[in-house]
């Protein structure tokens, strides 16, 4: 008989008790006992989808092949450019998931990135990376319009006060109010300003004169 035997589907890095024992006519040898470890599987490199909005990137992982006991997906993304500054490129930074998705929500609009993908078994083998270059966030949209919070008068000027935006809200990098007034008694006259406080004073107006504001909040996604 042939002394080698293949054994076939076993289980990935799991451990098996053989037991060896040769018998012939009315006799055969003391049993022998051998106890060995199959090889840990390696996953295959993953698929990567990606949906980039404003501050953030959702990568989706689709695996392939269930040969592995699966412990998470991870992407390592990399800032190479703001508005196509390569000069601003940042340092890698690696977040890991147990779901099928990994959120980035770390990084900036109107920046491109490089973000790799790879995922790993509950042995800590991993698998290639996968890479994905020229990850695009997009600018965000422009402001909701300011509330006037306060207005006072003189005989030749107008003081008025609106609602600063809030950090938390702003829609892109936030530049500066644009103000624009006129009087309907002087219809073509028309006055721009900009400031980046949330007040102004108006001075040098027509006495008893009515005039019409218009302020608008100016960041990197429009006005």
């Amino acid at each position: 008989l042939n002394p080698n035997r293949l054994v076939t589907n076993l289980a990935f890095g799991t451990s098996y008790t053989f037991l060896l024992k040769a018998t012939g006519g009315l006799y055969s040898t003391e049993q022998y006992n051998v106890t060995l470890r199959t090889l840990q599987a390696v996953p295959l490199q993953p698929t990567l989808q990606y949906t980039a909005v404003h501050r953030s990137i959702n990568f989706t992982f689709q695996r392939h092949g269930a040969d592995y006991i699966f412990k998470q997906n991870c992407a390592k993304f990399e800032r190479i450019s703001v508005s196509g500054d390569v000069r601003l490129k940042a340092a890698p930074v690696t977040i890991c998931s147990v779901t099928s998705t990994v959120v980035l929500s770390t990084v900036e609009e109107d920046a491109q990135y490089t973000v790799s993908g790879r995922v790993e078994n509950t042995y800590n083998v991993a698998s290639n990376w996968t890479l994905v270059t020229g990850v695009n966030t997009p600018i965000a949209a422009p402001f909701s319009a300011p509330t006037i919070l306060s207005s006072s008068a003189t005989r030749n000027s107008i003081s008025l006060a609106w609602q600063s935006t809030p950090v938390i809200e702003l829609n892109g990098r936030f530049l500066h109010y644009q103000i624009r007034y006129q009087s309907s008694w002087r219809p073509s006259s028309v006055h721009n300003l900009t400031s980046t406080t949330s007040s102004a004073n108006f001075s040098d107006l027509l006495s008893g004169a009515p005039y019409s504001f218009y302020i608008a909040v100016v960041a990197t996604g429009g006005t």
